[in-house]
């Protein structure tokens, strides 16, 4: 699995300065971007071509929190395959619960809302590993970081769902 952190040259975290991204992200392009280096020969082009594309993949992925936080629970194997989705059966009875809800209010900025205010509960949850590094987290630490990722996951879906 490749490690878009080691890519940038920055240090795995859950929350990391956009800037301090940003900065690693054009220092690295700087490096690899084929039109930085127009004299290399064809193969050294071609490589620098791959590793330009792959420095955007990273950057892509970790200026995203979600995928981010999809990307830290790969790299140290919490997760396997982010596809098969493992909530908490408490998640899914309060998501039945407030489906129920989005169902019976018919304004639908007001879902949003509701929806809007989920997440950042959600979000909320995971602040608590604002300033923990990475290294240090135990085995419950990953158990909520993952459960909280499919349950902003989920919620992100319902909320997109809306705009169909």
């Amino acid at each position: 699995m490749t490690n878009y952190f080691e890519i940038l040259n920055i240090a795995p975290a859950l929350f990391i300065d956009d800037k301090q991204l940003k900065k690693h992200f054009l220092l690295k392009q700087r490096e690899t971007h084929p039109d930085q280096n127009v004299f290399a020969d064809a193969n050294k082009q071609l490589d620098l071509l791959n590793m330009s594309a792959l420095s955007n993949k990273a950057y892509k992925s970790l200026s995203n929190f979600s995928l981010r936080l999809a990307h830290l629970l790969e790299i140290y194997n919490v997760v396997t395959d982010l596809n098969k989705e493992e909530m908490s059966p408490e998640f899914l009875m309060d998501m039945m619960e407030f489906n129920e809800t989005l169902e019976l209010e018919a304004d639908i900025d007001v879902r949003v809302k509701l929806i809007d205010e989920q997440l950042a509960y959600t979000m909320h949850d995971l602040e608590k590993f604002k300033l923990v590094p990475i290294e240090s987290l135990k085995l419950e630490d990953w158990e909520l970081l993952k459960q909280k990722y499919f349950e902003l996951k989920y919620l992100s879906r319902i909320k997109d769902n809306f705009g169909k």
